[in-house]
């Protein structure tokens, strides 16, 4: 069942840059936050410790991406504008976690991504 009163996060993403002579790698998470009339908010962050006071649909003065998704029993489908195209989401809702295929529909970049559930603490 999706559950609407926690965020969903995805395992640690690491990126690597060479910088001035070494390599500088940093890591970040994506989250999802899902509101039964089939709205979607989506972000990452290096840190879920801070999204409890802003990542939230009704806070207009946050950057995040908000989208729309369907679900019929277990499989749900996600479409999420951002920058660069729109980020096309389908999967399977698990008892604590959602494993989703995603493909930008301009860059056609595709993976898998898995979400985990984590408790929300405000909001």
């Amino acid at each position: 069942m999706l559950q609407y009163n926690k965020l969903y996060q995805s395992l640690k993403k690491v990126t690597a840059e060479w910088h001035a002579g070494h390599v500088e790698y940093s890591f970040y998470w994506d989250f999802m936050r899902f509101y039964d009339d089939g709205t979607v908010i989506s972000c990452n962050n290096n840190s879920n410790q801070s999204l409890n006071n802003w990542f939230y649909r009704e806070n207009r003065d946050a950057y995040f991406n908000r989208g729309t998704f369907e679900k019929k029993n277990n499989i749900i489908s996600l479409r999420i504008p951002v920058a660069a195209g729109v980020l096309e989401y389908e999967g399977q809702i698990q008892p604590d976690k959602l494993v989703l295929f995603v493909e930008n529909n301009v860059t056609k970049y595709r993976s898998v991504d898995y979400f985990e559930l984590i408790d929300l603490i405000d909001k």
